[in-house]
Formats: structure tokens, C-alpha cells, sequence
């Protein structure tokens, strides 16, 4: 894990300009500008890090849901490119200014966009590593992560077998460091077969 402030934010603390239906997490690019000055009002600013926002009224109260809820959401923050420098100044005001013209791009061509948009393959490899490590730590089950069925009309599992042998071999490497290499060619096959129009 990386050494980075996290924020788990129940929505009760914070209003995200779209409430994106269906979800029941979310989180941006710039997710912890975006909850940075709810987060000093409550004494609990750390710094810049992963956060997301949690939409309690939509879980079933179910530990499991929650844990997969937020572990796919940290699998989209593996997924994010770096920041540049220049965005360090970022406040939360230019940060929501920003989100809501990503978002009315987004919407304006969500139309021509594959069922798997913000969902890519480098995402799901992402997923299937955190779900294999958080099997080993806690109850939590590939599925909970809901990265891949509504996305591509198949099964977790089916991609987490595609990983098999690098998520034991690469169990200890930065997710980010896996990312940077090229997936096991199963994975790569299932991968081009999914996402042909």
C-alpha cells in the first residue's frame, strides 16, 4: 500500500455535484482536493492521498460490500496517472470546477462510449490484484469489487484465472510497479475478446 493519507467520506459529509447512480462509491481524479476543506473543518486533513466518497444509503450494510465498494474505487486511484506538478496549488474550489467540466465532456460523449468506459482492462488487472490481496486479509470476495460483470457481461473470476500465476508470483510488487508491465498474454486474449465492438 502506498504510504498516502486515505479518506473514506460517507456522503452525509460531503456533497458530490452529480450523485452518479447505480454506484456505491465513487471517486475522481481529484477526489481528495475535492473533500479537502470538509476534511480540515473536521480535523482530519492529512494531506493529498486516495479518498472516496461512500454512499451509505445505497450499501446493504453488508462489511463486504463496503470493503469491495472501496477497493474498487482504490483500484481506479492505482489506475490514475500522476500528477503534474503544477497541480500541488490545486484547492478544492478549482478542483470542482474542473470535475464538472470532466463530467459534461464525459456526458456529452457517454453515448459512443463501450459499457466498459472508466473500467479498462489496466483497471481491471488493478482490481483483480486487490482483490487477491484483500482475500488474505479480510472477507471479501472478487465479486464485492464489482469490477467486471456490468462491465463486460462476465464473471470476476473469469479474469482473476486469466492472473493466476502473476498474482501469486507478484503478490509482494507494487500494484503500480505490475501496471507498468506488460499482463499475461491469457489476460491480454480475454481482454481483446471483450472489448471488440
Amino acid at each position: 500500500m502506498e504510504d498516502v493519507p486515505i479518506y473514506l467520506v460517507p456522503e452525509q459529509r460531503f456533497s458530490v455535484i452529480d450523485r452518479p447512480l447505480g454506484v456505491l462509491a465513487w471517486t475522481s481524479y481529484f477526489c481528495d482536493i475535492q473533500v479537502s476543506d470538509r476534511m480540515r473543518e473536521l480535523g482530519l486533513w492529512k494531506g493529498k492521498g486516495f479518498a472516496t466518497v461512500i454512499f451509505l444509503d445505497r450499501l446493504s450494510h453488508s462489511t463486504r460490500e463496503l470493503r469491495g465498494a472501496v477497493l474498487h474505487e482504490f483500484a481506479h486511484y492505482l489506475t490514475f496517472p500522476p500528477r503534474p506538478e503544477s497541480y500541488s496549488s490545486l484547492d478544492a474550489t478549482a478542483a470542482n470546477e474542473w470535475v464538472a467540466i470532466a463530467n459534461a465532456s464525459a456526458d456529452a460523449s457517454k453515448n459512443d462510449s463501450p459499457p466498459w468506459r472508466n473500467h479498462d482492462p489496466e483497471f481491471v488487472r488493478a482490481a483483480c490484484h486487490l482483490a487477491h490481496r484483500a482475500k488474505r486479509l479480510c472477507d471479501v470476495a472478487s465479486h464485492n469489487l464489482s469490477f467486471s460483470y456490468w462491465y463486460y457481461g462476465c464473471n470476476e473470476d473469469v479474469w482473476m484465472n486469466t492472473l493466476r500465476d502473476e498474482l501469486t508470483s507478484m503478490a509482494s510488487v507494487p500494484i503500480r510497479d505490475i501496471l507498468k508491465t506488460a499482463p499475461p498474454s491469457d489476460f491480454s486474449t480475454l481482454a481483446r475478446i471483450l472489448t471488440q465492438n
